[in-house]
Protein backbone atom coordinates (compact mmCIF):
# COMPACT_ATOMS: atom_id res chain seq x y z
CA UNK A 1 0.00 0.00 0.00
CA UNK A 2 1.25 3.23 -0.54
CA UNK A 3 0.58 6.48 1.30
CA UNK A 4 -1.61 9.34 0.10
CA UNK A 5 -2.64 6.71 -2.68
CA UNK A 6 -4.25 3.35 -1.78
CA UNK A 7 -7.30 3.37 -0.24
CA UNK A 8 -9.24 0.93 1.69
CA UNK A 9 -10.91 0.06 -1.70
CA UNK A 10 -7.47 -1.08 -2.43
CA UNK A 11 -7.24 -2.79 0.99
CA UNK A 12 -10.32 -5.06 0.15
CA UNK A 13 -8.71 -6.15 -2.89
CA UNK A 14 -6.71 -8.51 -1.27
CA UNK A 15 -8.57 -9.46 1.34
CA UNK A 16 -11.75 -10.63 0.07
CA UNK A 17 -13.57 -9.12 -3.39
CA UNK A 18 -16.68 -9.39 -1.09
CA UNK A 19 -16.21 -7.15 0.73
CA UNK A 20 -15.84 -4.89 -2.17
CA UNK A 21 -20.15 -5.44 -2.92
CA UNK A 22 -21.16 -5.23 1.07
CA UNK A 23 -18.74 -2.72 2.26
CA UNK A 24 -20.73 1.20 3.26
CA UNK A 25 -18.04 2.49 4.59
CA UNK A 26 -14.33 2.01 6.43
CA UNK A 27 -13.22 2.93 9.94
CA UNK A 28 -9.63 4.01 10.06
CA UNK A 29 -7.91 4.28 13.42
CA UNK A 30 -11.07 4.67 14.72
CA UNK A 31 -12.53 7.58 12.28
CA UNK A 32 -15.04 6.85 9.75
CA UNK A 33 -13.60 7.14 6.45
CA UNK A 34 -14.66 7.05 3.18
CA UNK A 35 -13.96 3.75 0.87
CA UNK A 36 -12.29 5.85 -2.19
CA UNK A 37 -10.13 8.04 0.21
CA UNK A 38 -6.68 7.63 0.32
CA UNK A 39 -4.69 6.51 3.61
CA UNK A 40 -2.55 8.53 5.13
CA UNK A 41 -0.53 7.15 7.53
CA UNK A 42 0.11 3.39 9.15
CA UNK A 43 -3.40 2.75 10.49
CA UNK A 44 -5.70 -0.30 11.25
CA UNK A 45 -8.88 -0.62 8.71
CA UNK A 46 -12.15 -1.95 9.93
CA UNK A 47 -14.71 -2.28 7.28
CA UNK A 48 -18.61 -1.93 8.18
CA UNK A 49 -20.75 -3.49 6.11
CA UNK A 50 -24.26 -2.45 4.84
CA UNK A 51 -26.11 -4.80 6.80
CA UNK A 52 -23.64 -5.60 9.66
CA UNK A 53 -24.62 -5.16 13.52
CA UNK A 54 -23.03 -1.41 13.63
CA UNK A 55 -25.42 0.48 10.94
CA UNK A 56 -24.74 4.07 12.76
CA UNK A 57 -22.45 5.32 10.61
CA UNK A 58 -22.79 3.16 7.71
CA UNK A 59 -26.51 4.77 7.80
CA UNK A 60 -24.78 8.16 8.23
CA UNK A 61 -23.13 7.59 5.03
CA UNK A 62 -25.52 6.36 2.91
CA UNK A 63 -27.88 9.41 3.73
CA UNK A 64 -24.93 11.60 3.05
CA UNK A 65 -24.48 9.51 -0.31
CA UNK A 66 -28.06 9.74 -0.92
CA UNK A 67 -28.25 14.01 -0.25
CA UNK A 68 -25.11 14.06 -2.82
CA UNK A 69 -27.24 12.14 -5.70
CA UNK A 70 -30.12 14.45 -5.16
CA UNK A 71 -28.06 17.61 -5.44
CA UNK A 72 -26.70 16.02 -8.59
CA UNK A 73 -30.55 15.32 -9.71
CA UNK A 74 -31.19 18.77 -9.26
CA UNK A 75 -28.28 20.11 -10.81
CA UNK A 76 -28.99 18.40 -14.01
CA UNK A 77 -32.99 18.04 -14.35
CA UNK A 78 -33.92 21.51 -15.10
CA UNK A 79 -33.86 23.52 -18.87
CA UNK A 80 -30.76 25.62 -19.03
CA UNK A 81 -33.18 29.01 -18.83
CA UNK A 82 -33.65 27.67 -15.63
CA UNK A 83 -31.38 29.61 -13.06
CA UNK A 84 -30.55 26.94 -10.07
CA UNK A 85 -28.07 27.79 -7.33
CA UNK A 86 -27.11 24.61 -5.09
CA UNK A 87 -26.93 25.28 -1.66
CA UNK A 88 -26.55 21.85 -0.31
CA UNK A 89 -27.62 19.58 2.23
CA UNK A 90 -29.11 20.73 5.73
CA UNK A 91 -28.16 19.44 9.06
CA UNK A 92 -30.83 16.50 8.77
CA UNK A 93 -30.64 13.13 11.32
CA UNK A 94 -31.11 9.33 10.10
CA UNK A 95 -33.95 9.10 12.83
CA UNK A 96 -35.45 12.21 10.71
CA UNK A 97 -36.29 9.45 8.20
CA UNK A 98 -35.54 10.85 5.03
CA UNK A 99 -33.01 13.36 3.39
CA UNK A 100 -33.07 16.54 1.70
CA UNK A 101 -30.82 18.94 -0.18
CA UNK A 102 -32.01 22.92 -1.08
CA UNK A 103 -31.56 24.90 -3.54
CA UNK A 104 -32.92 28.29 -5.54
CA UNK A 105 -34.55 28.29 -8.20
CA UNK A 106 -35.16 31.28 -10.94
CA UNK A 107 -38.93 31.34 -10.16
CA UNK A 108 -38.63 30.58 -6.41
CA UNK A 109 -40.51 28.44 -4.30
CA UNK A 110 -41.77 25.82 -6.18
CA UNK A 111 -44.83 22.92 -5.75
CA UNK A 112 -44.47 20.73 -8.13
CA UNK A 113 -47.31 17.93 -9.01
CA UNK A 114 -47.25 14.38 -8.62
CA UNK A 115 -46.35 13.47 -12.25
CA UNK A 116 -43.58 16.00 -11.59
CA UNK A 117 -42.17 14.33 -8.92
CA UNK A 118 -42.63 11.10 -10.50
CA UNK A 119 -40.23 12.44 -13.31
CA UNK A 120 -37.44 13.58 -10.63
CA UNK A 121 -37.55 10.17 -9.17
CA UNK A 122 -36.94 8.18 -12.92
CA UNK A 123 -34.13 10.72 -12.75
CA UNK A 124 -32.65 10.09 -9.96
CA UNK A 125 -32.86 6.16 -10.54
CA UNK A 126 -30.89 6.51 -13.98
CA UNK A 127 -28.48 8.75 -12.13
CA UNK A 128 -28.12 5.71 -9.28
CA UNK A 129 -28.03 2.71 -12.15
CA UNK A 130 -25.23 4.19 -13.30
CA UNK A 131 -22.86 3.18 -10.71
CA UNK A 132 -20.99 5.90 -10.20
CA UNK A 133 -18.07 6.65 -7.47
CA UNK A 134 -18.61 8.83 -4.54
CA UNK A 135 -15.10 9.99 -5.12
CA UNK A 136 -13.38 12.61 -2.06
CA UNK A 137 -10.69 15.04 -3.91
CA UNK A 138 -8.71 16.02 -1.20
CA UNK A 139 -7.82 19.86 -2.24
CA UNK A 140 -6.61 23.16 -0.52
CA UNK A 141 -10.01 25.09 0.85
CA UNK A 142 -8.42 27.82 -1.78
CA UNK A 143 -9.10 25.85 -4.83
CA UNK A 144 -12.40 24.24 -3.36
CA UNK A 145 -13.90 28.18 -2.71
CA UNK A 146 -13.03 29.10 -6.95
CA UNK A 147 -15.00 25.75 -7.49
CA UNK A 148 -17.84 28.17 -6.27
CA UNK A 149 -16.91 31.36 -6.45
CA UNK A 150 -20.17 33.00 -6.54
CA UNK A 151 -21.81 30.68 -3.51
CA UNK A 152 -20.77 32.24 0.05
CA UNK A 153 -23.08 29.46 1.85
CA UNK A 154 -20.92 26.87 0.32
CA UNK A 155 -17.32 29.17 0.88
CA UNK A 156 -18.53 29.30 4.34
CA UNK A 157 -19.25 25.39 4.69
CA UNK A 158 -15.69 25.08 3.03
CA UNK A 159 -14.18 26.36 6.16
CA UNK A 160 -16.08 24.41 8.58
CA UNK A 161 -15.12 21.11 6.87
CA UNK A 162 -11.01 22.39 6.61
CA UNK A 163 -8.43 20.63 8.37
CA UNK A 164 -4.71 20.32 9.05
CA UNK A 165 -2.67 17.27 8.13
CA UNK A 166 0.01 15.76 9.73
CA UNK A 167 1.91 18.37 7.85
CA UNK A 168 0.34 21.26 8.57
CA UNK A 169 -1.56 22.05 5.18
CA UNK A 170 -4.94 22.96 5.23
CA UNK A 171 -7.00 20.54 3.47
CA UNK A 172 -11.04 20.10 3.09
CA UNK A 173 -12.57 17.47 0.95
CA UNK A 174 -14.73 17.84 -2.09
CA UNK A 175 -16.92 15.00 -4.15
CA UNK A 176 -17.50 13.97 -7.53
CA UNK A 177 -19.87 11.77 -8.53
CA UNK A 178 -19.81 11.62 -12.48
CA UNK A 179 -19.47 15.00 -13.49
CA UNK A 180 -21.43 16.72 -10.86
CA UNK A 181 -18.89 18.04 -7.72
CA UNK A 182 -19.95 19.26 -4.06
CA UNK A 183 -18.58 20.12 -0.82
CA UNK A 184 -19.93 18.09 1.84
CA UNK A 185 -19.56 16.18 5.05
CA UNK A 186 -18.68 12.99 4.98
CA UNK A 187 -17.64 10.13 4.21
CA UNK A 188 -20.08 8.84 1.80
CA UNK A 189 -21.02 5.64 0.43
CA UNK A 190 -18.68 4.35 -2.43
CA UNK A 191 -21.10 4.58 -4.89
CA UNK A 192 -24.55 5.27 -6.73
CA UNK A 193 -25.15 0.98 -7.19
CA UNK A 194 -25.41 0.83 -2.88
CA UNK A 195 -28.58 2.70 -3.37
CA UNK A 196 -31.57 0.72 -4.10
CA UNK A 197 -35.25 2.49 -4.06
CA UNK A 198 -35.30 5.83 -4.28
CA UNK A 199 -38.25 8.28 -4.30
CA UNK A 200 -38.75 12.26 -4.13
CA UNK A 201 -41.81 12.84 -1.79
CA UNK A 202 -42.09 17.01 -2.15
CA UNK A 203 -40.46 20.11 -2.84
CA UNK A 204 -41.17 22.68 0.17
CA UNK A 205 -40.06 25.93 0.97
CA UNK A 206 -36.95 26.52 3.60
CA UNK A 207 -38.78 26.84 6.73
CA UNK A 208 -36.64 29.85 7.45
CA UNK A 209 -36.16 31.54 3.95
CA UNK A 210 -39.34 31.01 1.47
CA UNK A 211 -37.11 31.51 -1.33
CA UNK A 212 -35.25 28.57 -1.27
CA UNK A 213 -36.46 25.37 -2.33
CA UNK A 214 -36.15 22.07 -0.01
CA UNK A 215 -36.33 18.83 -2.05
CA UNK A 216 -36.94 15.91 0.37
CA UNK A 217 -36.66 12.47 -0.61
CA UNK A 218 -36.52 8.67 0.78
CA UNK A 219 -34.38 5.47 -0.05
CA UNK A 220 -33.19 2.08 0.78
CA UNK A 221 -29.89 0.19 0.51
CA UNK A 222 -29.84 -1.98 -2.43
CA UNK A 223 -30.40 -5.66 -1.12
CA UNK A 224 -33.10 -4.54 1.31
CA UNK A 225 -36.47 -5.58 -0.04
CA UNK A 226 -39.56 -4.08 0.76
CA UNK A 227 -42.87 -4.97 -0.36
CA UNK A 228 -44.57 -2.47 -2.42
CA UNK A 229 -47.24 -1.50 0.74
CA UNK A 230 -44.38 -1.11 2.97
CA UNK A 231 -42.64 1.49 0.56
CA UNK A 232 -45.38 3.33 0.02
CA UNK A 233 -46.15 3.70 3.82
CA UNK A 234 -42.41 4.49 4.49
CA UNK A 235 -42.99 7.75 1.81
CA UNK A 236 -46.67 8.55 3.13
CA UNK A 237 -45.73 8.35 6.49
CA UNK A 238 -42.70 11.37 5.89
CA UNK A 239 -45.39 13.53 3.94
CA UNK A 240 -47.71 13.36 7.07
CA UNK A 241 -45.10 13.72 9.42
CA UNK A 242 -44.30 17.11 7.71
CA UNK A 243 -47.54 18.30 6.88
CA UNK A 244 -48.50 17.53 10.50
Amino acid sequence: MNKNLSTPFHCAMHINKLLLHDCGVAVVNGDPWDIHRPLQTDCTIKFIKMKGSDPVEVNKAFWRGCSHLLGNLIDSAFKSDVYVNLIGSPDITVEDGYFAYDAELSWGSWTPNDLELQTLSREALLVRNRGWKFEPLIVSPEFAKKLFPDNLIKQEFIDRLTERTAEGVNRVAIYRCGSFVDVCEGPLIPDTSIIGRIELLDVRSHPDNPAISRFRAVALPAGFDAHYSTWKFICDSQKIQVQS
